[in-house]
């Protein structure tokens, strides 16, 4: 896994995962793989985020919903030195974003008016307010352009039921996918080996 990881962004849209059975140290295993295990190099080169499962809801639609807003919350607490309630840093975090409203929306309005501001100052709400856009933000300023891999692991996944367990696994593709990280999965052996031939887990 430490020689995986050295690879570092070009796991990014990949998923790990760490198949055993329910108890069987899942947890443990990564926590001492972060904290003891990786190179000092591969620790700096990294970001990573635990999510426990256990304080989910159930619902697919509602389970999207909160892991997006667990990343974001993590990720804005990762680095405790910036303060992402000024201006100054919502500036640097929406600055691709800020680019593509010049040019596509704020472009017949004069810089530094007041219909300018609002407008501005609206479609930030925007963004802001919508979980996915704004993780992808945050991955992009914390991570990205640092080039460092994020890694997301969807703790005590393996805990949850059988179609829970399933939910997470969807819904960890579609964080891979789109927020474009590594995800670290812990799945039941049992579950693995009924499914690993269908989605989610299939290589498809």
């Amino acid at each position: 896994i430490v020689q995986a990881l050295s690879r570092g962004r070009k796991l990014e849209n990949q998923i790990l995962l760490l198949i055993g059975r329910r108890g069987a140290g899942k947890t443990t295993f990564v926590d001492y793989l972060r904290v003891k295990r990786l190179p000092q190099d591969i620790r700096e080169s990294t970001v990573w985020l635990h999510l426990n499962l256990n304080d989910a809801p159930k619902g697919r639609g509602e389970l999207q919903k909160w892991v997006l807003r667990e990343i974001v919350d993590k990720l804005e607490k990762s680095d405790r030195s910036i303060d992402f309630n000024t201006p100054a840093a919502t500036n640097k975090l929406y600055s691709r974003e800020i680019l593509e409203l010049k040019n596509r929306v704020l472009f017949n309005l004069t810089p530094g008016s007041d219909a300018y501001n609002t407008q501005l100052t609206q479609e930030l709400s925007k963004i802001h307010g919508d979980y996915l856009r704004r993780a992808k933000a945050l991955k992009w300023y914390l991570a990205e352009q640092k080039e460092k891999l994020l890694v997301v692991v969807f703790d005590n996944c393996d805990k949850r039921d059988r179609d829970d367990q399933l939910d997470c696994f969807e819904i960890a593709r579609y964080v891979q996918k789109e927020v474009e990280c590594l995800i670290v999965l812990p799945i039941r052996d049992v579950t693995y080996h009924l499914y690993n031939n269908e989605p989610p887990l299939d290589a498809s």
